[in-house]
């Protein structure tokens, strides 16, 4: 899993995810924590993953390990652009229902925080 900061304000972080999404790749160093900091907790964090190949169970549980430590902290993690191959993961563990999940970054950037 490869991630880039592609947007950073004072409410709003904008992270792409391409490749394979999956906590095998780094273990208990998580990448995304590294690259916004302990603050990025509280703010909207949009994680565009249009070039996300696969998501696995780990991956899944990531998301929902974000999802949850930026609830707890007054921000929001907001997954858009969901290839179809992940979105079918989705899906069938009904993560619509868990993540906030938007088509779009247009609607993703709608979400409050």
């Amino acid at each position: 899993m490869r991630l880039s900061v592609q947007e950073d304000s004072a409410d709003l972080l904008l992270v792409k995810c391409a490749g394979e999404v999956s906590q095998n790749d780094f273990g208990a160093d998580d990448p995304l924590a590294k690259l916004i900091g302990p603050a990025g907790f509280r703010r909207r964090v949009l994680l565009n993953f249009d070039q996300a190949a696969l998501i696995d169970s780990s991956g899944v549980s990531w998301l929902i390990i974000w999802h949850k430590r930026c609830l707890e902290r007054g921000g929001r993690l907001v997954i858009f652009a969901v290839p179809p191959l992940v979105d079918q993961v989705f899906q069938l563990l009904k993560m619509h229902r868990v993540l906030c999940i938007r088509p779009d970054e247009a609607a993703a950037r709608t979400v409050e925080g």
